[in-house]
């Protein structure tokens, strides 16, 4: 499991003094690397870092679709590990099969990943045209 520490420091040697003396458990949080929502957060923030070449493009869908696929994990191991930490990707099939769309699980799981960024990433380019 990871975690993570949120502390403001002046310095390297600063930040590693305070992360030493932690003492209230509430500074630091579990981290969970294969969390949807953070891959969405990310999306997000991706599509917003580059607003105005999206809303400026002739066709944002195209770019948002780029933005979108650009987010799907693609190694094996990571894909099988959303599907493991977000079982709703699982339960559903997928209306594409991701790669070469054959009827694995991984490709369901990561066309399920697919689907829920293009529907973020769809809301997002409703919500800032």
């Amino acid at each position: 499991m990871k975690y993570q520490v949120n502390i403001y420091a002046k310095d390297k040697e600063e930040a590693i003094k305070q992360i030493h003396n932690i003492t209230d458990s509430r500074q630091v949080e579990e981290v969970n690397e294969y969390n949807l929502e953070n891959l969405k957060k990310s999306l997000i923030e991706e599509l917003n870092d580059n607003k105005s070449e999206i809303l400026d493009n002739k066709y944002p869908d195209d770019l948002i679709s780029e933005y979108v696929d650009s987010n799907v994990p693609i190694y094996h191991f990571d894909i099988l590990q959303y599907g493991a930490e977000n079982t709703d990707l699982g339960t559903y099939e997928p209306d594409i099969y991701a790669f070469d769309g054959k009827p694995t699980a991984v490709n369901a799981i990561a066309g399920r990943i697919y689907e829920e960024l293009s529907e973020t990433a769809q809301k997002w380019l409703s919500d800032n045209q």
